[in-house]
């Protein structure tokens, strides 16, 4: 996995593995537009690779509720997915796995609803539209699902994890991480932390470290 940086704005053109989007104070398109911007970024050195795969986590947790300058997060993130998704690389499959978005309180509460495979934009919109925030954030068990799942697939792939908040189930995902790349499944994790504390911050970085 690639090493990671930790910063609240874009520097440079070069993609970075941990990106804190902290837009207080900025205009929903302002925001928007910053969140495209970074998941373009991260999908561009995807289309070297031979059969060029991601996958999309999406935190449907109960806390996307919460609001930036009174727009709800997961109004800003379903934007902006919605945009990328419509420009997306037909060359570069994609799979799209949520979390938080069927009952509370639930640390199982993981769905892969768009298995990788090639693009089907509409489908894809139409299944983010329907996304409702209610429960926790499983992000540990959720890389080990994805993770799980990629090492069938025998393709690289990369793994772009959008949350709000740290872990609120019973694992580590820094463990997590750490234990995947010690088995050898080829992967790439970059993280989008969604306006997130500094404690917060430190451990959605090391899953893309």
């Amino acid at each position: 996995m690639a090493l990671a940086s930790s910063c609240s704005g874009l520097k440079s053109p070069i993609p970075k593995s941990f990106e804190n989007l902290n837009q207080k104070g900025k205009k929903m398109k302002n925001i928007v537009l910053k969140l495209m911007l970074i998941l373009t970024l991260f999908t561009t050195n995807m289309i070297a690779e031979d059969k060029p795969q991601a996958v999309i986590i999406f935190d449907a947790s109960g806390s996307m509720w919460g609001q930036i300058d009174g727009v709800n997060k997961i109004t800003i993130a379903k934007e902006a997915l919605n945009k990328v998704v419509k420009e997306w690389n037909p060359n570069v499959e994609l799979g799209l796995t949520v979390y938080g978005h069927r009952k509370k309180g639930d640390c199982s509460d993981i769905e892969t609803v768009v298995p990788i495979s090639t693009v089907d934009k509409d489908k894809i919109i139409s299944i983010i539209k329907k996304i409702q925030p209610k429960g926790k954030t499983p992000i540990a068990r959720t890389l080990q699902k994805v993770a799980e799942e990629l090492k069938f697939t025998e393709e690289k792939a990369t793994i772009i994890l959008i949350s709000d908040g740290k872990e609120s189930c019973d694992a580590n995902p820094c463990d997590v991480a750490k234990n995947l790349e010690k088995r050898g499944i080829d992967f790439v994790t970059h993280v989008i932390g969604f306006n997130v504390d500094k404690k917060t911050d430190k451990q959605l970085e090391c899953i893309a470290g």
